[in-house]
């Protein structure tokens, strides 16, 4: 029979991999709730287990085994942190960050991509090239397990925005000066023969369908990325980071203040503890099942 999510997993996400897992305990520390490492990692997380030890952060040694099966993956490096679920944030947290209008910025939009991996993929090329904030059409999947744990950290710099009316927040963009930049593999013109307007929202659809017929019919630019011809597009990520290297390359490579971090990064439910440090190593056996 199929059991129900206890109650508290409905606010936590199971973070695996450990650069995932470092980027959570280096940004919201306290949202932290539980620990499960395998035995040999303990030495390269003695600092963290030390932390839970002295915040009363439960912690677990476990077998390659169990965390398999706790994680649903063989992708978790040894490590696994349930925290509370970081907060998404908004239209406002942008509007807030585009105030100054002399400011070029990228944003990245995602329309109808429902590929965890391929949403944390994205995520990761954002935090790469400075982009702070990763809006989304309700079709589009969110900051799962799996996005983050390919992210590898990048969910904790990037916003995640779902947005609850395209049409809506294409408005808003426009009032903000943002250009809607979209690519095609037929009919857009070369990338490296049109620059990126300084503000850009480049928006990316799923790999099969492409973007939506009313983000297409709003773009105000589209582009294609030239290649050998022999494929006719390249992987949605891919993609994503030559846009955004281009974008880059053109405004603000020679820019010395980097984009900021996204302001909503607390958890839903706050709290806090003690900030974390560096001390000995302490675990509790076996998990809890």
């Amino acid at each position: 029979m199929r059991r129900d999510i206890p109650p508290s997993l409905r606010h936590e996400i199971k973070v695996s991999g450990l650069e995932s897992c470092r980027a959570l305990y280096a940004s919201r520390p306290g949202d932290i709730t539980r620990i499960y490492v395998i035995d040999r990692m303990e030495r390269n997380l003695q600092d963290v287990l030390t932390w839970a030890e002295r915040n009363d952060v439960e912690s677990y040694t476990v077998t390659i085994d169990e965390l398999s099966a706790f994680t649903e993956t063989v992708h978790h490096d040894g490590v696994c942190f349930v925290a509370r679920k970081k907060r998404d944030s908004a239209i406002a947290d942008i509007e807030h960050w585009l105030a100054d209008r002399s400011r070029s910025a990228a944003l990245m939009l995602l329309d109808g991509v429902k590929n965890p991996n391929n949403v944390g993929a994205v995520a990761r090329s954002c935090a790469f090239f400075g982009v702070p904030y990763l809006a989304a059409t309700p079709n589009t999947a969110m900051f799962s397990q799996a996005a983050v744990r390919v992210a590898q950290g990048a969910t904790e710099a990037v916003g995640y925005i779902p947005l609850k009316s395209t049409s809506s927040a294409l408005a808003i963009f426009s009032k903000l000066g943002i250009t809607l930049v979209t690519t095609s593999s037929h009919g857009g013109t070369p990338l490296h023969e049109t620059p990126l307007p300084a503000r850009s929202i480049i928006c990316l659809g799923s790999e099969n369908a492409g973007v939506s017929a009313e983000i297409e019919k709003a773009a105000i630019v589209r582009v294609t990325i030239p290649g050998a011809g022999r494929l006719e597009s390249l992987n949605l990520a891919q993609a994503a980071s030559i846009l955004l290297w281009e974008h880059w390359r053109v405004h603000r490579a020679n820019e010395s203040r980097p984009a900021p971090r996204a302001t909503s990064n607390t958890s839903r439910s706050g709290g806090s503890r003690d900030a974390p440090s560096r001390h000995r190593s302490a675990t509790k056996p076996g998990p809890r099942r």
